[in-house]
């Protein structure tokens, strides 16, 4: 799960004392122990650590703004730590499923190895994520790990940690048993927004395709995340399709695909078997499509003319299609697709391929001046390349004002005239400089209203 909480529960932490260590575990298994507050805690130690009569348990009760402290330290300090930019992804509906492009986060969630309640640093270090992530970042509720009414938390996940939990559940057995829940370490599975995200449903079935490695793996829905945000998946589900499964690792592994199946699982309260999930996935993917068609759906932009102004939904879709056949095509990074796009979408007040200068949507206008006032297109193309821009699309026997249109012609000049462009572009190293250079040597416009540019940039960065 991702950061941060205000709330406050009370975190029982133990500590074994001793030369051997073993699991800890509530030797309680009534359910109703848990329902009322706790008296005295019931452990049972591991057959290993019976044999000396002379260990002791440590039992320490911490509140959370000790237990903060304690285990700040090793939440800032992560190798390659960076914060993803975040914002609305848009996604389409296509044949009784949906489909988003964005990042992938980690979800360690469910993991008897997700979260440690020992302080020192080689257990820090073991564990696969760090504590702060347990919570919603929104909400501020504990959502990675299990715990009573009273915020008591519960113990007996791996050796010093706690369970951890996810959203679906077997429900014939006790919140405090780890096995409940789905393992992010074997299952496959992705991430939704809380509250029935576009009608999908906790257990309904999916598929995660990395843009990059080409490879992609069936997935259960097993986890709900904050409201408005998209892009998460389990340990299981990023080694599958090759990506860093490290959970502690929060930069951005972008460009991966998800397809989700609306109404196609066995319910909130069982966990299907990896077998299951890949056969049913793998069927439901191939009616649908399969591979070929999600390739073509992240890249494929319309030939139909362009009537009326983009909506931002329409535009954030056209932008992130843009940077897809920009990386497709041309071996780019994100930053450095986002700021040729970023600089489009200014031009073109929002991905517009049939704006005239001025605003007017449609056909372009007669005049071919090169100047600042008749400019046409997603680039704002003028006099002999506005002429180009409308002999490609007439030879391709497509609208002029359609995104295939303008696209084509804009990928025509990157690999032509304008080649240079793109070596330039290759040796950016951020949105920031990308997104300068592209508007200095292509767009060259008299006044370059930098801050709007960078503005999209930035919001591209977060999709």
């Amino acid at each position: 799960m991702n950061v941060k909480s205000i709330i406050k529960p009370l975190i029982y932490v133990s500590a074994i004392v001793g030369s051997s260590v073993g699991v800890i575990k509530y030797a309680n298994s009534q359910q109703a122990k848990y329902d009322r507050a706790p008296v005295k805690d019931e452990f049972v130690l591991s057959s290993t650590e019976l044999k000396s009569n002379e260990q002791k348990v440590e039992k320490r009760r911490i509140h959370w703004d000790d237990a903060a402290k304690l285990f700040s330290k090793y939440d800032d300090n992560r190798s390659g730590f960076t914060i993803p930019k975040k914002g609305m992804v848009p996604y389409e509906e296509v044949d009784n499923a949906f489909v988003f492009t964005t990042r992938m986060a980690i979800d360690a969630d469910g993991s008897p190895n997700a979260y440690t309640f020992m302080v020192k640093p080689k257990y820090q270090e073991a564990a696969l994520d760090v504590f702060n992530s347990a919570f919603n970042e929104v909400t501020g509720e504990l959502d990675g790990i299990a715990h009573d009414s009273l915020g008591n938390l519960y113990h007996g996940g791996g050796f010093g940690c706690y369970v951890s939990q996810t959203s679906l559940a077997d429900e014939t057995k006790p919140d405090y048993e780890q096995s409940k829940y789905v393992n992010a370490e074997t299952v496959p599975y992705f991430v939704l927004p809380t509250g029935g995200f576009n009608g999908a449903e906790i257990g309904d079935l999916g598929i995660i395709y990395n843009n990059v490695t080409g490879k992609y793996t069936c997935a259960v829905f097993a986890d709900e995340g904050p409201m408005g945000y998209l892009g998460e998946g389990s340990i299981a589900a990023a080694k599958a399709i090759g990506v860093n499964p490290n959970a502690k690792v929060l930069s951005q592994f972008d460009n991966i695909t998800y397809l989700v199946f609306p109404k196609s699982g066995g319910g909130s309260d069982r966990i299907p078997s990896n077998d299951e999930i890949n056969e049913k996935g793998e069927k439901l993917f191939q009616v649908w499509g399969g591979l070929d068609r999600l390739k073509n759906l992240s890249t494929e932009l319309s030939t139909q003319a362009q009537t009326k102004a983009y909506t931002p939904e329409e535009t954030s879709k056209v932008a992130i299609k843009y940077m897809n056949n920009l990386r497709k095509d041309f071996g780019l990074t994100k930053p450095q697709a986002a700021g040729i796009v970023a600089n489009l979408m200014h031009e073109s007040e929002g991905m517009n391929p049939g704006i005239n200068q001025g605003g007017a949507i449609g056909e372009p206008s007669s005049n071919m001046a090169d100047d600042n006032e008749n400019g046409y297109g997603i680039a704002q193309w003028g006099g002999v390349r506005k002429k180009s821009l409308i002999n490609y699309a007439k030879g391709h026997g497509i609208p002029v004002s359609s995104d295939a249109a303008n696209y084509g012609y804009l990928r025509q000049e990157l690999k032509g005239d304008c080649e240079y462009v793109i070596d330039i572009i290759k040796n950016t190293n951020s949105v920031e400089e990308s997104t300068k250079v592209f508007e200095q040597i292509f767009e060259r416009a008299t006044d370059p209203q930098m801050n709007s540019r960078l503005a999209f940039a930035y919001s591209l960065m977060g999709m």
